[in-house]
């Protein structure tokens, strides 16, 4: 039961942040780093790092939607599978001990 809710709380938490970070940044005036947006993007460019440096690069080209879409869905995805990949370790450990 932990290790489901684990996989499921990991991305949500994700989806969270990216829809928070980019309503932000949408809702400002300024620049993305000089609003309330920056932290949270700060915060996703570097825990999403491969994942976020092709959406941004997209974003980067005038493909804008484009980006922005693949960087939510596939960084949900990642997160989804580190989960997962986390868990799997933690309950070999656990067997050990």
């Amino acid at each position: 039961m932990q290790g489901t809710r684990f996989r499921s709380v990991v991305p949500a938490m994700h989806v969270l942040l990216f829809a928070i970070t980019w309503l932000c940044a949408v809702g400002q005036d300024k620049p993305l780093l000089d609003g309330p947006a920056r932290w949270g993007f700060v915060i996703l460019f570097f825990a999403d790092f491969p994942v976020s440096v092709v959406g941004f690069s997209a974003m980067w080209d005038g493909k804008f939607l484009y980006g922005l879409l693949l960087w939510g869905f596939i960084g949900t995805v990642w997160w989804y599978f580190l989960a997962m990949w986390i868990r799997s370790l933690y309950s070999k450990r656990s067997r050990f001990t």
